[in-house]
């Protein structure tokens, strides 16, 4: 199921997280765990309760990297979902370059650098993160959709047409928005009759 994918995936990236560096409090990374699966509910009030989350976590560990990307992804969704308002932006930069400078470099983060770049229009550094996000993780289909759409911004569109196949292959449970940014690429390469058709 796609609770059970996702679950597994927030384990994955938990465990991953506890190879890499040792952990000075393991209710930090509760509170951690507990605000991503808050996050991913995708509504307003469970962003709201991530963030209070993942403050939690990062005041019993101010060096809990991850919970400071998360933090900022709440801000982040709050300005593309919920109003745009400048300040939300600011904020999920200024959260992310606290993890920067704990120097973290993960895929979720480069993803998160490269929508802020996106969003003040700094679209070479955008390509320069998301190419390094996936690097990073390099199956990782939301980013590899993303990396797509990016590249009909720049006008690549020939190239983003394999991405949006390839990230729909990698999740069957793909978002309906996937459809059009993949009808984008075909209608931007003038290959019409395949846009319509998807």
């Amino acid at each position: 199921t796609v609770v059970a994918t996702l679950a597994e995936k927030i384990w994955q990236v938990s465990a991953k997280a506890l190879t890499k560096k040792p952990l000075s409090n393991f209710k930090a990374w509760d509170y951690y765990l507990k605000g991503r699966a808050h996050y991913i509910k995708w509504n307003k009030s469970d962003n709201v309760k991530a963030r209070t989350l993942f403050k939690k976590a990062l005041e019993l560990d101010p060096d809990l990297s991850m919970a400071y990307i998360w933090l900022a992804w709440t801000y982040y969704i709050e300005w593309r979902l919920w109003g745009f308002k400048p300040e939300n932006l600011d904020k999920a930069e200024v959260w992310t370059n606290q993890a920067v400078a704990l120097g973290e470099n993960n895929s979720d983060m480069q993803f998160l650098l490269s929508r802020i770049a996106i969003a003040g229009a700094r679209y070479q550094a955008a390509l320069a993160h998301m190419e390094r996000a996936i690097e990073l993780n390099p199956n990782d289909a939301e980013i590899i959709a993303n990396y797509g759409l990016l590249l009909i911004y720049v006008s690549r569109s020939e190239e983003s047409i394999p991405l949006f196949k390839k990230a729909m292959r990698l999740n069957p449970h793909y978002r309906s928005g996937w459809d059009t940014f993949l009808g984008f690429g075909y209608y931007y390469t003038r290959r019409y009759n395949e846009a319509v058709e998807v």
